[in-house]
């Protein structure tokens, strides 16, 4: 998640600061077509507060997904 007073990116789930060049999880919608001007990938985020998950987290989810199969 961003959030807007600290102009920073949160884990949806743990809550840590994402840091810059870190590894982590995110959705987010891409243009319908190439020729349509594009936003900064982080500006997209940022105006979609996309869901965004850091990495251990992430390892968390899968591993609970894959033991319960």
């Amino acid at each position: 998640m961003y959030q807007e007073q600290t102009k920073t990116f949160h884990c949806d789930i743990c809550k840590k600061q994402i840091q810059a060049y870190e590894v982590c999880w995110t959705k987010w919608q891409f243009p319908p077509k190439i020729t349509v001007p594009q936003d900064m990938p982080i500006k997209a985020l940022a105006y979609q507060n996309a869901k965004i998950i850091c990495e251990d987290c992430q390892s968390k989810v899968f591993v609970k997904e894959y033991q319960s199969l």
